[in-house]
């Protein structure tokens, strides 16, 4: 699967009542009528129906080699309260 990664662009986002759209740039198509939404925090991710989900999960492997170069993990193991109880 050859998949190309494109640089962010800044998009418009039109509101009507409760409604949002997102008029997506010429070098976005999808070739789908439908597509799945995810939104964690403040970044939303659209995304086809994969014709298999294997090849969906591969394709979180494709990022730049400076991803999460800078993330904070703490240094110490986390006490947590059990999910038996």
């Amino acid at each position: 699967m050859t998949t190309k990664l494109m640089k962010p662009v800044k998009v418009q986002i039109s509101t009507e009542g409760h409604r949002q759209t997102v008029v997506l740039p010429d070098s976005v198509h999808l070739a789908d009528e439908d597509v799945y939404v995810v939104q964690i925090g403040t970044t939303v991710m659209l995304y086809t129906k994969p014709k298999n989900w294997e090849d969906w999960w591969n394709s979180f492997g494709m990022v730049t080699d400076d991803f999460m170069a800078d993330r904070d993990q703490p240094t110490e193991h986390q006490i947590r309260e059990s999910l038996d109880d």
